[in-house]
């Protein structure tokens, strides 16, 4: 036991060691994780909760993109993850590097739990933990944050909701909600939705864990199981429902306003689907290089950007599968649903997945095989004391595998010696043979990661006849554990990216012509410069609006999965297609006042302030010349019953939006819900189309001034000499409450996405506050479910 104690001491440090040289430029945070979706998803809505609450305001709402969204309700901020804590007390870019790279260890860690919980030995517990930290799946998911810290979580899932049937203690249903509530607030729901799947799959099943033998009186035995079971599974989904409500109802109240309340098309919820020839790359990683350009970025599997395992593991795995365990067959059906899942539009089976509205609504397929993942890398541990106590026992199928293991190793360093002696010749024969870009990865790269997979696998195939034939085996178990490491860690090396905190953060040209503006106007990158600089750090270059957080500025657009949906139809119907000369009707409607391009614009209205060279290429802004404030009040205003009204009435070229407002609502229910009775502001020409369009004649007269602009309130100033209604190019959404003079009002949805409040003439104060009833609510049942758990815990059984 000592010995492998220190084996495993060894281990450790090793891994250390490689950790601190592969994340060196990272450690102290000078270089910060950058790769794909970090730059734009995570960071600034993280820099943006974060300040919040350190000015003491609640980080509910993101007033700087898409005209204002929620960003609690959102998920990738992750505002109640508990680990985030830190960001309140330590530098954002030092808790930003070891938040990813702790998790990679904690990954391991609840792998090497859940092992020893299955009677694994200290070195096959940690050999799972290494598969599982250093696989392919991690290493993709370390860009995109809510996966990687909530596929952490699952190994704990699983190993106290196992416990709970060996032991019938009540604490471990309440951990094993805790594990799956960490999962969410994390912010990866489809990951929640795969990990429910399993847990149900394990109550089914449990039989194949926990080898329970039938009792002679087999109907009340059966009975008394599935009450058992059924009343565990449903406990733990009430605790998980009632600990993240807090987070659960402002998600689902955004999911049911935005893009996705309809679900998605199928089209749209098979990309990024598992395809079939995608299983070389769990050998050879890139193998296509899908990353090579757009266009194959988008039709094929480039979610995970890495699959790499190599053989070990299920060579490993194989010695397992080939035991007496009864748990292999429940681990067999893991890995055929995760597959299943993972292959999307690949499989005829999606198709009936895809009516279940879950599912309805998840893009990428592929985020299922993390399922895969971890069985492979249980069943490697596993397979590994099988293997050891196999060859202990000088057992016939252990030594089958091993000889037939060394064969195919043979084999395999024959081919390298072929590749190796033989480059340039491979090199030609792939050319002529068409395996090379634009199909597939470059020549050399495959070759360079074919070489390393012949080498590293034939070395391992050997090292087992090895300990198979000699006595003194803990040399050569260094030596097996040695190629493990060095194989996966070489396999994922350089599959990120990093750039300096300081080059990430440092002030833009255009911040200082932005930030000037006094009423708060937002600026617009046109759609056409977005696709011309799409990728870091172009796109930090141009301003693009996912970084508007970061320097306090408006914009119309973001990064952003639940888009709110009359904010999305608004900027496809206003900013879809045409010149910007066409565009200038947008512009006016969300009070825009600056334009960033990659052209020059040749209309009047417009006046260049600045440039910047990107790339060679010369990005201006503009200021909009003709712009109106963002808070504006009319007299004009056109009643629609809905939105498809609204959208012709947006179209239409007679209305002047500068001075004319679109409501969306009947008239007769703003005459009967104004404060300000029998109003003349807005005259009735005929009763009988009092759900279609009314308008006004005259020119208003009034001004507004901005008291106060923060997140969760904004306050105004106005003085009119009539009664009218003011609009706030902010998006109308729940929540939001208006009141004038401290007296409630109604607030109408005007412009098709935006707010506007019917208000008396003379001189008043107006007050925006957004009072989210789902995120109190929430926080109501969150604090039920922690005292429930406590008295569950209390309780013996």
């Amino acid at each position: 036991m000592n010995h492998l104690l220190n084996i495993m001491i060894f281990a450790h440090i090793f891994l250390f060691i490689i950790v601190i040289i592969y994340f060196n430029p990272v450690l102290f945070s000078k270089i910060i994780f950058i790769e794909r979706d970090l730059s734009v998803f995570f960071i600034p809505p993280k820099i943006l909760w974060v300040e919040l609450v350190k000015s003491f305001q609640l980080p509910l709402w993101n007033a700087y993109n898409y005209s204002g969204i929620p960003l609690l309700a959102t998920l990738q901020p992750g505002v109640f993850y508990p680990p985030h804590v830190l960001y309140l007390f330590l530098p954002f870019n030092f808790v930003w590097n070891w938040m990813i790279i702790l998790h990679f260890f904690f990954a391991g860690a609840t792998t090497a739990f859940f092992l020893r919980y299955s009677k694994a030995s200290k070195t096959a517990s940690f050999i799972g933990s290494v598969i599982f930290m250093l696989s392919g799946y991690l290493m993709s998911v370390h860009n995109l944050l809510p996966h990687l810290f909530s596929v952490s979580w699952f190994p704990l899932v699983i190993m106290y909701y196992l416990k709970y049937f060996d032991d019938k203690k009540n604490k471990y249903l309440v951990y094993t909600a805790f594990s799956i509530t960490m999962q969410f607030l994390a912010g990866a729901p489809e990951i929640v939705i795969m990990t429910l799947f399993v847990l149900i799959a394990i109550t089914i099943f449990l039989n194949f864990f926990t080898g329970d033998k039938v009792s002679p009186d087999i109907v009340n035995s059966m009975r008394e199981a599935v009450k058992t079971r059924v009343v565990a599974i449903s406990l733990v989904l009430l605790l998980f429902i009632l600990f993240s409500s807090i987070q659960l109802l402002p998600f689902y109240e955004l999911k049911t306003n935005s893009i996705r309340a309809n679900g998605l098309s199928y089209d749209e919820a098979i990309v990024w689907s598992f395809a079939w020839k995608d299983f070389i790359q769990f050998f050879l990683p890139d193998f296509y290089g899908y990353h090579l350009n757009t266009q194959k970025y988008w039709q094929n599997q480039s979610w995970l950007k890495t699959l790499y395992l190599g053989v070990i593991p299920f060579i490993l795995s194989s010695f397992y599968f080939i035991s007496k365990d009864r748990r292999k067959w429940i681990f067999l059906m893991l890995i055929v649903i995760s597959f299943l899942f993972a292959l999307g539009g690949n499989t005829p089976l999606y198709k009936l997945l895809y009516r279940i509205p879950p599912f309805s609504s998840v893009r990428y397929p592929v985020k299922f095989l993390f399922v895969f993942f971890f069985i492979i890398a249980v069943t490697s541990g596993l397979g590994f004391d099988a293997f050891r106590k196999g060859v202990a026992e000088n057992t016939a199928r252990i030594k089958n595998v091993v000889y037939i293991s060394f064969y195919f190793g043979f084999v395999l360093v024959i081919i390298w010696g072929y590749v190796v002696l033989f480059n340039n010749d491979m090199i030609n024969f792939l050319d002529n043979m068409g395996i090379k870009p634009p199909i597939y990865h470059d020549i050399n790269f495959n070759l360079h990661n074919l070489k390393r997979f012949l080498f590293f696998s034939f070395l391992f195939c050997l090292m087992l006849l090895v300990y198979l034939r000699v006595k003194h085996k803990k040399i050569v178990m260094q030596i097996l554990l040695l190629l493990l490491i060095t194989d996966l860690f070489l396999a994922s090396y350089s599959f990120y990216a990093t750039v300096s905190w300081n080059v990430y953060m440092e002030k833009h040209d255009f911040s200082d012509n932005l930030i000037k503006s006094e009423n708060t106007e937002r600026y617009f990158v046109t759609p056409k410069t977005n696709a011309e600089f799409d990728a870091f750090p172009k796109d930090r270059g141009i301003l693009a609006a996912s970084y508007a957080p970061i320097f306090r500025l408006y914009a119309v657009g973001g990064s952003e999965v639940l888009r709110v949906k009359q904010n999305e139809i608004f900027l496809n119907t206003m900013f879809g297609a045409g010149t910007i000369k066409e565009a200038r009707r947008g512009l006016d409607a969300s009070g825009i006042r600056y334009v960033i391009a990659s052209y020059k614009i040749k209309d009047k209205t417009f006046r260049a302030i600045n440039s910047i060279k990107i790339g060679g290429k010369k990005v201006y802004l503009y200021e909009y010349l003709s712009h109106i404030d963002r808070f504006h009040l009319f007299d004009t205003i056109h009643f629609v019953a809905n939105e498809s009204t609204a959208i012709e009435k947006l179209k239409d070229k007679k209305i002047d939006l500068k001075k004319e407002l679109i409501v969306i609502s009947d008239f007769k229910d703003i005459k009967n819900n104004s404060p300000v009775k029998e109003s003349k502001a807005f005259a009735i020409k005929d009763n009988k189309t009092a759900v279609g369009d009314q308008k006004t004649e005259k020119e208003h007269r009034g001004k507004i001034k901005l008291v106060s602009y923060k997140a969760n309130m904004v306050v105004l100033d106005y003085e009119t000499d009539k009664d009218m209604f003011l609009y706030i190019s902010d998006t109308f959404y729940p929540g939001w409450k208006a009141y004038v003079d401290n007296k409630q009002t109604g607030i109408y949805r005007a412009n098709l996405a935006f707010r506007a409040i019917e208000v008396p003439k003379g001189k008043h104060t107006v007050v925006f506050k957004y009072v989210p009833l789902s995120f109190y609510a929430g926080a109501f049942l969150t604090l039920i479910g922690i005292a429930l758990s406590l008295y569950i815990i209390m309780r013996r059984r």
